[in-house]
């Protein structure tokens, strides 16, 4: 919690408190979102976010109940929101998909197990080497917003544990 106290001396006005259960890029930490959001809490006196693996009305009361001031949905806002920036083919596996298709494809990243991300999985772990995988697959802001229609299988579609309660 030493960065969170930094940045709360720096003169931040509120922070994120994300667990290892959230999409995209993974924190270096192994703790979920629900041991982060109370030990972040009540290190600070500033309002803590919640986010990574909330998906549901449960889920926002638990972060709530445990310290945080709010919480980030992002990943329901990017699969049932019409105007959200993410193409429909993406959009469709997103909310298609479940926890038993999601698989870590490096230290870093999780991911819809696509056909390519299932090559990405299998040599991670093979080789246990991310850091070859990372650097050339590393998501860019369209990647989150999802590969066009005939590029989903060849992605990696990043998402949270939580894919099923979507």
């Amino acid at each position: 919690m030493a960065n969170a106290k930094a940045a709360e001396a720096y003169g931040a006005d509120i922070l994120v408190a994300t667990g290892y259960d959230e999409g995209g890029i993974l924190p270096q930490h192994f703790q979920g979102t629900f041991t982060v959001v109370p030990t972040m809490a009540d290190a600070v006196s500033i309002p803590v976010l919640a986010a990574g693996g909330i998906n549901d009305a449960r889920g926002v009361k638990a972060a709530l109940v445990l310290g945080a001031q709010g919480v980030s949905r992002w990943y329901l806002l990017l699969g049932h929101l019409d105007e959200a920036p993410v193409a429909p083919a993406a959009k469709e596996t997103l909310l298609a998909g479940s926890y038993d298709q999601v698989d870590l494809v490096s230290h870093d990243q999780r991911s819809l197990m696509t056909p390519g991300a299932k090559q990405l999985a299998a040599r991670f772990k093979e080789t246990n080497d991310g850091r070859a995988i990372d650097r050339n697959n590393r998501p860019t802001r369209r990647d989150v917003a999802g590969p066009a229609p005939g590029e989903v299988d060849d992605n990696i579609i990043p998402t949270n544990t939580g894919l099923d309660l979507l």
